[in-house]
């Protein structure tokens, strides 16, 4: 953000809805990359026509992965890094020590955004050491690289705060201090762990948000040995767990939904009912799915998040003295 605002500064354009405007296509161009390595990664284990049909449908169009994936955000910018360094792990096949090192300067910057990433990066890193069993001496230069972007963010932070802190820690230790042992989390709001539930089937929009969820169970249920699962579920069990709860906080997650929810109905497939992705009664669903999904994404296409910016950069364009 500092770099954008000073380079706007050197060309003498101040104007923060332009530089916003910036911000959001920078946002836009890391989600839409993460998208296309999402899809280069999982596209060729899916052998099904109709199910690689949907898969692309999902993952280039689903309406709240666009909303989110051009919010110049910690969530989407942390989720889409974590996505993109989780990505290019699979994808390429003759890893040396230098590509383990940037992977893990990838997960480090997603940590330093955000740091609830860091329980997907402890979860995705358990499942290369005890799944995948990769040798230690890759794993080492993976983390070498989450330490350096840790320690960078130690510099950032002096750089800001003029003093040597280590933000991550004061992060945890305030909310233990104030959620587990005072129990003040009230102050933010204190919700039951199935509130992510209901705010999904709402505000994830009907039957699009059920089918999600019922494939994110179905998918976890039978690949426990799956690196999305190990991934996942810590961070998903955390929130679940903690009082205050807001949607955003699930928003690093959405990148995987598309490919959880063709791997879900794989399993049905396999597992229970031969053919399933056939099914005329599937075909409805995930029809009446797109439409829906189709209509909520003309409107966020063509509505902005906030109705007031229009009304503050009229403001702020037109009239020059303090109003």
């Amino acid at each position: 953000a500092i770099v954008v605002y000073k380079l706007m500064q050197i060309i003498q354009v101040s104007d923060p809805f332009l530089v916003a405007l910036i911000l959001r296509i920078l946002s836009a161009l890391l989600a839409f990359s993460t998208l296309w390595l999402f899809y280069k990664n999982f596209t060729n284990e899916i052998t099904d026509i109709k199910l690689k049909r949907w898969f692309i449908l999902f993952s280039f169009f689903l309406w709240f992965v666009i909303y989110n994936g051009v919010r110049f955000s910690s969530e989407n910018w942390s989720g889409a890094l974590f996505s993109v360094a989780f990505s290019l792990f699979f994808l390429v096949k003759n890893k040396s020590f230098t590509f383990y090192f940037l992977v893990g300067v990838v997960l480090g910057l997603s940590f330093l955004f955000r740091y609830q990433a860091g329980l997907l990066i402890a979860g995705f890193i358990s499942w290369i050491l005890f799944v995948k069993k990769e040798k230690i001496i890759n794993t080492s230069f993976l983390i070498l690289g989450i330490l350096c972007m840790f320690i960078l963010g130690i510099l950032v932070d002096k750089w800001f705060y003029g003093e040597w802190t280590i933000t991550a820690w004061n992060y945890i230790w305030q909310y233990l201090e104030h959620d587990v042992i005072q129990g003040k989390i009230s102050i933010f709001g204190h919700e039951p762990w199935w509130w992510y539930i209901r705010q999904f089937i709402i505000q994830g929009v009907p039957p699009l948000s059920i089918i999600f969820i019922i494939s994110l169970v179905i998918f976890i249920t039978f690949k426990k040995r799956s690196p999305i699962t190990w991934s996942l579920l810590p961070f998903l069990i955390f929130h679940f767990i903690v009082g205050h709860k807001e949607l955003r906080f699930l928003f690093p997650i959405i990148y995987f939904l598309p490919i959880i929810l063709i791997k879900a109905i794989e399993i049905i497939q396999l597992r229970f009912i031969s053919g399933f992705a056939s099914k005329k009664y599937l075909r409805i669903i995930i029809t009446i799915c797109l439409i829906v999904n189709f209509i909520f994404l003309s409107f966020v296409m063509f509505s902005p998040a906030d109705h007031h910016i229009a009304l503050y950069r009229t403001i702020y364009r037109n009239y020059k003295t303090p109003t």
